[in-house]
């Protein structure tokens, strides 16, 4: 079960389900564009597979929920910047 306190690596096994399930559904939908292209940027960013770039997350903090937090944040960074290119 996943929950606000679970692990690192439960939330990107719950994320990637949950991205995979909706992609099955509709491989266009937004939450699946959207994190598709965040995961790009990750892989831009830090040359490697997408393991690697979430791995790397995981690695640079102290504890799971510190990378838990980081990767949120990204994804935020990620969404305000993509909102702004959208709306320009």
């Amino acid at each position: 079960m996943y929950t606000i306190s679970g692990s690192y690596e439960k939330a990107i096994a719950f994320l990637e389900g949950y991205i995979s399930g909706m992609a099955k559904a509709n491989p266009r939908a937004e939450p699946v564009v959207r994190w598709m292209s965040f995961l790009g940027t990750l892989l831009t960013e830090r040359n490697g597979s997408k393991a690697d770039a979430l791995r790397q997350f995981r690695n640079r903090c102290a504890n799971s929920r510190d990378a838990v937090q980081m990767l949120a944040n990204s994804y935020s960074q990620f969404r305000s910047i993509s909102r702004k290119v959208t709306a320009a």
